[in-house]
Order: C-alpha cells, then sequence, then structure tokens
C-alpha cells in the first residue's frame, strides 16, 4: 500500500515506514492508495492533482481511488486501522 502524506506529519510518516509501508510527501507527485492530510486545511487539489489523475485512466479503470485520512490528532495505530477498514467509523468526528 502506497501512503502519500501532507509535510507536518513527519512522526506519523516514520512510524509508518517502520511498519512496511511506502511513503510519500504529497507533493512529492506518486500514485498512491491513501493521502494523509494534516486537517488544518484540505490539500490543493494542484499538488494531488498529479497524483488523482493517473487513477482515472484507462490503465487504472479497476481502482477504487485513493482514501482521504484527516491525520489531525491521530496516531499511526489509528491511522493503520482506517486503511484496513477502507473508511472511518464513525464518518463524522
Amino acid at each position: 500500500m502506497i501512503v502519500l502524506i501532507e509535510r507536518g506529519l513527519e512522526i506519523i510518516k516514520r512510524d509508518l515506514e517502520k511498519r512496511g509501508y511506502k511513503i510519500f510527501f504529497i507533493d512529492e507527485n506518486k500514485s498512491a492508495d491513501v493521502i494523509v492530510y494534516n486537517g488544518e486545511k484540505f490539500p490543493s487539489l494542484a499538488l494531488i492533482d498529479d497524483t488523482i489523475h493517473p487513477m482515472l485512466t484507462k490503465k487504472h479503470k479497476n481502482s477504487k481511488g485513493a482514501l482521504l485520512i484527516n491525520g489531525k490528532k491521530k496516531n499511526a495505530d489509528e491511522i493503520i486501522e482506517i486503511m484496513k477498514k477502507g473508511s472511518y467509523s464513525p464518518l463524522f468526528e
């Protein structure tokens, strides 16, 4: 599973990498299964456009897109649990 993470969440990035996840920063323009942002504001679509666009091409027609996770006030364990479920529970915090 490839995860993009917003700068400022380096502690979560480090903890996820220790657990074997491939983690890149959002501005590195990689395709990803999960995007974790800091919750202060949603990351600019300009930053993630190169990530989302390839998922919409015919080459990725079976892709379900990327799961967006608000990483504010969450630790790596909580992020992993959300990734395993594929959604938040409850949906709105």
